[in-house]
C-alpha cells in the first residue's frame, strides 16, 4: 500500500532555518527541490503533495518530478489539507506533515496520520535539523517555583477540600 504525503509547506519551511532563508520563491524552490532530491517520503510510490498557502505569484515554482503543488488561492493551506483528507479514498493512507496542532488533530479525527515537521524531514536529511526549532512535544513541562509553606498549603487544601465537600453535598 502506498502512502500519500500532505505537506503543509510554510509550516515546515518556517521550521527549518536553511529553508527559511531567502525569498518566498526561493524557500518554496528549496523545499520542492528537498523533496525531489532527498525523498523523505521514502518509497517512489509514495505520492506527495505539497500545499502553499495563497497564490503562486509571478513567479511559479520549479516543477516537480515527485511532487504535486498546489496553492491554496482563496482558503487556507489549513483548510485545504483537511479538505483532500476528507476527500481521500482511503484516508488511513495520509499522512499530513505539520506541526500545527489544531490540524494535527483534526487530520486524526479525519481518520488520518499526522507527523511532526522533524520526523518528516530527518528521513531526508538528519543533519538539516540541527539548527530547527525543537518539536514542541519534546518540551519539558516545569512547574513554578512555590511560593507558600508547606504548611500554608496543607491549610489551603483543607479548606477547599470543606469547602467542596459542602457543595457536593457530602460531609467533611
Amino acid at each position: 500500500m502506498s502512502l500519500h504525503y500532505l505537506l503543509d509547506a510554510y509550516n515546515i519551511i518556517y521550521q527549518v532555518p536553511e529553508l527559511a532563508k531567502g525569498s518566498l520563491e526561493e524557500q518554496r524552490n528549496k523545499l520542492i527541490a528537498f523533496v525531489d532530491v532527498k525523498r523523505p517520503q521514502g518509497s517512489p510510490k509514495n505520492a506527495v503533495t505539497i500545499v502553499f498557502d495563497g497564490r503562486p505569484g509571478n513567479s511559479r515554482p520549479r516543477a516537480s518530478s515527485t511532487a504535486k503543488i498546489i496553492f491554496s488561492l482563496t482558503e487556507s493551506a489549513d483548510e485545504r489539507i483537511l479538505r483532500l483528507v476528507d476527500e481521500a479514498t482511503n484516508r488511513k493512507s495520509v499522512i499530513v506533515v505539520t506541526n500545527d496542532r489544531a490540524v494535527q488533530y483534526a487530520v486524526k479525527a479525519l481518520g488520518a496520520k499526522a507527523i511532526e515537521v522533524g520526523e518528516f524531514m530527518i528521513k531526508g536529511d538528519p543533519g538539516l535539523l540541527k539548527s530547527a526549532r525543537p518539536p514542541s512535544a519534546k518540551k519539558q513541562r516545569q512547574d513554578p517555583p512555590k511560593d507558600i509553606s508547606l504548611a500554608l498549603e496543607d491549610e489551603i487544601n483543607k479548606e477547599l477540600k470543606s469547602f467542596w465537600l459542602k457543595e457536593k453535598g457530602h460531609k467533611p
